[in-house]
């Protein structure tokens, strides 16, 4: 979420215009978009609370969203995880080597 603020903001200082629509986070963790998202939900590790007060000031602001993803449609995970070549297939298609 730091990252895309910091963009964002460099980005207008080059004088680029920016939609004022906020940037999309999509991740597979359904508690990390329910704990981001939602007023009433309550954070039980000490050590996140600077990064989750952040995040959660960010998607008030509207300056984000979080929204959920399923793992098998998740583009990320090739480059996280070893999966096989079928799913790795199915997620890159045709455009990669």
């Amino acid at each position: 979420i730091e990252a895309i603020t910091h963009l964002r903001f460099k980005l207008r200082m080059f004088g680029i215009p920016l939609e004022e629509e906020p940037a999309h986070v999509i991740c597979d963790n359904e508690s990390v978009v329910k704990n981001s998202t939602l007023i009433e939900s309550t954070l039980n590790k000490k050590h996140n609370s600077i990064a989750y007060h952040y995040v959660r000031w960010n998607v008030a602001a509207e300056a984000v969203k979080i929204s959920w993803i399923q793992s098998e449609e998740n583009l990320a995970d090739p480059l996280t995880k070893r999966l096989s070549h079928e799913k790795r297939d199915y997620l890159f298609g045709n455009w990669t080597f």
